[in-house]
């Protein structure tokens, strides 16, 4: 069985002083937050056909100060889909004006909403039946949201995974579902992705590129599997962080037992 092994890393400015600064803060605050931390209910979800349930991904604050998310379920499968459908939902930091819609031939979201600059939002998920495809089947979905309602952009030939970011000029980023982390001939979860802003797909970077064997191991000196993906416009840069570590894939637990630590990257 794969499994990873750990190391962390950036290919540049490495966050060591904020890192040491957050651990005393950790520690103070795990000593005052349970007696200040008052959680407060915002949101009951339904169920379905009763406003959607299973909210996988955190929501997002918009500019204009309301709350937006999406649920994997929303509807009974009778209504259209095999797996049910999803809803898109949207809030007031108060829990007050909770409105839905049904993600309709979408079917479901799996990525975190990001926001773009007309008021909307972009996300990403299962969408109707492949071409050829058996019934339960669903096939790869890049969306956007505009008033409360979803509509499919062109599909990419790989499922998205993890947070997407988008940047300046439009283009948006995102790493590849697969769940498999060493490379081979039909592997794209080692594949940073983006959607350009006239829609079309490319490869920003392919990580097998630089794979190295050695004995049983695949050693990824660069990462792999980018799993979230951040703009910061102050700098006009991406950060990613990926899902296999330097160390690479194995097929077998290491002798410390260790796995599964992530490396970060900016480009």
């Amino acid at each position: 069985m794969n499994s990873i092994q750990p190391a962390l890393r950036r290919v540049a400015r490495v966050a060591v002083p904020a890192l040491a600064l957050a651990l005393p803060l950790a520690h103070a605050m795990a000593q005052t937050l349970p007696a200040a931390f008052k959680p407060t209910v915002l949101h009951k979800f339904g169920g379905e056909n009763k406003g959607g349930a299973k909210p996988a991904v955190p929501p997002v604050l918009a500019a204009d100060g309301r709350l937006y998310g999406h649920t994997f379920l929303g509807a009974s499968p009778s209504a259209g889909a095999f797996w049910g459908q999803g809803t898109v939902y949207g809030l007031d930091t108060t829990g007050a004006n909770h409105r839905f819609e049904l993600l309709g031939s979408i079917y479901q979201g799996s990525t975190p909403l990001v926001p773009t600059a007309d008021g909307g939002f972009l996300g990403a998920g299962n969408g109707a039946v492949p071409p050829g495809g058996n019934f339960w089947e669903t096939a790869a979905v890049v969306f956007s949201i505009k008033d409360g309602k979803a509509v499919a952009l062109p599909a990419p030939s790989f499922k998205p995974l993890g947070s997407m970011a988008l940047d300046t000029a439009g283009n948006l980023y995102m790493g590849s579902g697969e769940s498999a982390s060493a490379c081979g001939v039909n592997t794209t979860a080692n594949i940073l992705w983006r959607m350009n802003a006239d829609r079309s797909y490319s490869k920003v970077v392919d990580f097998c590129q630089y794979e190295q064997q050695q004995g049983n191991k695949q050693l990824h000196p660069k990462g792999g599997a980018p799993v979230a993906s951040v703009w910061s416009s102050k700098d006009q840069a991406l950060y990613v962080l990926t899902g296999v570590s330097a160390d690479g894939v194995v097929d077998r637990v290491d002798s410390t037992g260790r796995r599964n630590t992530k490396l970060s990257y900016r480009f």
